[in-house]
């Protein structure tokens, strides 16, 4: 009776042979997933389990903000001794904060 409390009360079996065991652990850790169950909740209803490595992209938001860093040092400078083309320095603002969007866009698009 408790069983009906919860929201998932039916199980199903599976049995498999041992190197099948493996092969399926080893694509639940590939899959960032901690049981057997929300794996096989996945493939079942959805089809497939998408991962997404966003190391990469992370790398490349960290470098852009490094660089967008040294833009905002080289602008305080210039403006402090008024030599700079204040063009110049707005346009390259503008293209590190292109540069952000573009990130920004390629993490929600990923995460969709």
């Amino acid at each position: 009776m408790e069983d009906r409390k919860r929201k998932r009360y039916r199980q199903i079996k599976l049995r498999v042979t041992e190197e099948e065991e493996i092969i399926i652990r080893q694509k639940i850790s590939a899959a960032n997933l901690k049981t057997f169950q929300a794996f096989a909740l996945k493939m079942l209803l959805q089809g497939e389990v998408v991962t997404v490595d966003y190391s990469e992209l992370l790398l490349l938001r960290k470098e852009v903000n490094a660089i967008g860093q040294n833009v905002n040092q080289i602008t305080r400078f210039a403006n402090t001794l008024g030599e700079m083309d204040q063009g110049l320095l707005a346009a390259l603002q503008e293209e590190v904060s292109e540069l952000s969007r573009l990130i920004q866009k390629e993490f929600t698009k990923e995460r969709k």
